[in-house]
C-alpha cells in the first residue's frame, strides 16, 4: 500500500513515527530485561514482535482508511497505553525501563490532547499492569543490568526527539503565513521605490487631460479619448479611462464594462498583439466586429486611430482617439502623436502600478493586523526580555548557549498533588492560573527571566539576556521571593473564597552559580533556557525547605547578605552532589529584620 500523509489528517503522519519507535525501543528493552532475568519464551518473543512491529503497522492502516482518523488515533492512544502496561507488568517493573515507558506514553498523550488524555492514559495503562500480572503473578525485580538501563535511556531520547519533531511539523504552517507577509512586505518596499523615482503624476485622468489639451492644442482634433489596459489575470483588455462630455452617463457606464478576450476579433486587440498602429479615416459600420461595434454605437464616432501603450516595447495596452467627423492626419501629425503617446506610456503606467500598490497596502495593512496579532500572542510563549531583543533584531537565532554566572529560583506548592486529587479541575485550573499569574508579574517586576512552569512549579533566573551585575541579580532574586512569599498570605483569603485551605504554603530554592544559557534544541525547533549543575542544585535547594521557607546557598548569601537577612540552615546532602551543601534561610529584608529585632528588644 503505498502511503501519501499529505492527503490524510495530520494525525497519523504525527501519531506513526512516535508509535513505532516506541514500541520498537519498549520491545528491545523488554527483550533485554528478558535475556538478564532468564524469562525468554516463545510466547513472549512472540509477543514483543507483534507489540513492535504488528501493531504500528495495523494502526498505521486502519486509521489511514478510516473515514474519522482523528477520532481512530485517539482510540489508539487508549490501546497504546495497555500494551506498555503488559510490558511493564512482564518486566516485573524493573527501574529503569519502566520509567522509559511510562515517560513515552506520558509524552505521546500529553503532545496529543493534553492533561485529559494523559490521565485517562495513565489509567489504561494501571489496568494493563493489573492484567499481566493476573496472567502470570507478581515477582517484581527492580534492578536493571547497564545495557538495559544505557538502552532504556536511548529509547527515551528517541522516542521525545521524534515526538517533538512530529509536532514542529504540524505547527509549520503558522511559520509558513509568517514568511509570506514578510515577502509581502518586502514587495511593497521595493514598489514604494519605483513610485518615488517617478515625478509624474499618480492620478490618470490628470495624466490624459495633459495629454488631451496639449494634443488638440499642437496637433489634432478629436471628441473621445479611451484608455484600455490588458489585464494579465482575466487575460482581457479592459477600459481604464473614457473621456468624452457627450456621452451620457449611461452609454459611460456601458463602454467601461466592454472587456475584450485576448482571442477576440478587434481592432483594440489587433493594435496590442501587433504593436502598430490602427488608422481609419472613416469606420465602415456594417464591416466591423461585433464588439468594435459595440464600442462605436456608444461613442457615436465613424473615424478613429489607435496606438499601443509599450513599456520597453511590450504593450501593456490600447490608447485610442475618436472622432465624430471623419480625421485627416499627415504622417507627421501620427508620428507626433506617436511620440507623445510613447512619454506618457511609462506615466500611465505608473499610474496602474499606483493603483496596484494601493490595493496592496490595503491587503497588507490588513495582513499586518493579523501579524501583529499573532505577535501579540507569540510573545506570550517566551520571555519578554528575549521578545523584544528578537523583534528588535538584538540577537541572533541559532542554536547554541554560553556560560554565564546566573542566579537560579525554583518554588513549588507544598503538598499540590494531593490538592489536584481533592479539587475539581476547574476550581484547581482557576487556582493554579491565579497563583501562576499573580508570581510571573512578580518575576517581571524584578527583571527575572521566566524560564518554565512545570505544574505548580515555576523556574526563573537573573543574569540573562539582562543583567544588573551579579550580585545586583542575586538581591533582585532574593527581594522578589520576599515578595512573592508576602503575595501568597493574600492568595489565600481569594482561594478561602474557591473552598480552596488556607494553609498551602510554597517553599522556594536560590542558588548562584554558572550555566550554559541559550537556544537548545535544532533549527527547526529550540528552547531558549539554562542547564548546568547549578539549576539541578537550586532545585534539590527548594525540595529540601521546610513549608514556607526560602532556602539559599553559601554562594547566594554572600552576595545578599548586605540586603536581606539570612540564618544558618546547616548542611544539606542534595541528590548528585558528593559534598554537602551549607545552605541559608532568608528571613526577611536587612530593614524589616533590623525593625522586627527593635520591637523584641
Amino acid at each position: 500500500m503505498k502511503i501519501n500523509f499529505q492527503q490524510k489528517h495530520p494525525i497519523i503522519l504525527l501519531n506513526y513515527f512516535p508509535r513505532i519507535c516506541g514500541d520498537l525501543f519498549m520491545c528491545i528493552v523488554s527483550l533485554s530485561v528478558l535475556l538478564a532475568q532468564d524469562r525468554l519464551t516463545l510466547f513472549t518473543g512472540i509477543f514483543l514482535f507483534c507489540i513492535g512491529l504488528v501493531w504500528p503497522n495495523l494502526a498505521l492502516y486502519l486509521s489511514y482508511n478510516s473515514s474519522h482518523p482523528k477520532y481512530i488515533e485517539m482510540n489508539f492512544i487508549y490501546v497504546d497505553g495497555f500494551l506498555i502496561g503488559l510490558l511493564i507488568a512482564l518486566i516485573n517493573l524493573a527501574l529503569w525501563p519502566t520509567v522509559g515507558f511510562v515517560m513515552c506514553i506520558m509524552v505521546g498523550s500529553l503532545s496529543l490532547n493534553g492533561i485529559r488524555m494523559w490521565a485517562l492514559t495513565m489509567f489504561v495503562v494501571s489496568c494493563g499492569i493489573v492484567t499481566m500480572f493476573l496472567l502470570h503473578g507478581v515477582d517484581l525485580h527492580y534492578a536493571t543490568d547497564p545495557r538495559t538501563t544505557l538502552l532504556s535511556m536511548l529509547g527515551m531520547f528517541s522516542f521525545t526527539f521524534v515526538t517533538g519533531y512530529m509536532t514542529f511539523l504540524r505547527n509549520q504552517s503558522g511559520k509558513k503565513t509568517r514568511t509570506h507577509l514578510i515577502a509581502a512586505l518586502n514587495e511593497l518596499e521595493h514598489i514604494n521605490k519605483v513610485l518615488h523615482a517617478s515625478s509624474s503624476s499618480l492620478r490618470l485622468d490628470n495624466v490624459t487631460r495633459i495629454l488631451i489639451d496639449s494634443l488638440r492644442k499642437n496637433v489634432f482634433n478629436f471628441d473621445t479619448l479611451t484608455v484600455q489596459i490588458f489585464d494579465v489575470e482575466s487575460n482581457q483588455l479592459v477600459y481604464k479611462l473614457v473621456d468624452d462630455q457627450l456621452i451620457s452617463p449611461g452609454s459611460y457606464d456601458s463602454l467601461r464594462a466592454v472587456k475584450i478576450d485576448f482571442n477576440a476579433t478587434s481592432q483594440a486587440m489587433d493594435v496590442l498583439k501587433t504593436n502598430k498602429i490602427c488608422y481609419i479615416k472613416e469606420l465602415q459600420f456594417t464591416e466591423c466586429e461585433p464588439v468594435d461595434r459595440e464600442i462605436l454605437s456608444l461613442v457615436m464616432s465613424c473615424s478613429v486611430i489607435m496606438f499601443p501603450l509599450l513599456i520597453k516595447n511590450k504593450a501593456i495596452g490600447v490608447i485610442s482617439f475618436y472622432s465624430r467627423k471623419p480625421m485627416i492626419l499627415s504622417q507627421l501629425q501620427i508620428e507626433t502623436v506617436d511620440n507623445y503617446i510613447k512619454q506618457v506610456s511609462l506615466i500611465i503606467n505608473n499610474t496602474i502600478l499606483h493603483d496596484q500598490v494601493r490595493n496592496k497596502r490595503l491587503e497588507i495593512s490588513e495582513k499586518n493586523k493579523q501579524l501583529k496579532s499573532i505577535s501579540v500572542h507569540l510573545a506570550k510563549y517566551i520571555p519578554p526580555q528575549l521578545f523584544d531583543k528578537i523583534m528588535n533584531g538584538e540577537v541572533d537565532i541559532h542554536v547554541g548557549a554560553q556560560k554565564k554566572l546566573l542566579t537560579i529560583f525554583f518554588s513549588d506548592i507544598v503538598s499540590f498533588t494531593e490538592l489536584s486529587d481533592r479539587l475539581d479541575s476547574d476550581v484547581l485550573t482557576k487556582m493554579l492560573n491565579i497563583y501562576l499569574d499573580s508570581m510571573t508579574k512578580i518575576a517581571l517586576k524584578h527583571g527575572g527571566t521566566i524560564d518554565k512552569y512545570i505544574g505548580d512549579a515555576i523556574m526563573i533566573f537573573f543574569g540573562d539576556p539582562n543583567t544588573s551585575g551579579v550580585k545586583e541579580d542575586a538581591n533582585k532574586c532574593a527581594m522578589m521571593a520576599l515578595e512573592m512569599k508576602q503575595k501568597l498570605s493574600e492568595l489565600k483569603s481569594h482561594w478561602r473564597d474557591l473552598g480552596i485551605p488556607d494553609d498551602l504554603q510554597v517553599r522556594m530554592g536560590i542558588h548562584t552559580g554558572y550555566c550554559a544559557v541559550g537556544n537548545f534544541g535544532s533549527e527547526f525547533r529550540m528552547d531558549y533556557t539554562i542547564i548546568g549543575s547549578a539549576v539541578n542544585l537550586a532545585s534539590r535547594l527548594m525540595t529540601s525547605g521546610a513549608p514556607g521557607e526560602i532556602i539559599t546557598s553559601n554562594e547566594t548569601s554572600l552576595l545578599i547578605c548586605n540586603l536581606v537577612h539570612c540564618e544558618e540552615n546547616g548542611m544539606v546532602r542534595a541528590k548528585g552532589f558528593a559534598q554537602p551543601i551549607k545552605t541559608f534561610k532568608i528571613l526577611g529584608s536587612s530593614a524589616v529584620s533590623a525593625n522586627t529585632a527593635l520591637e523584641q528588644h
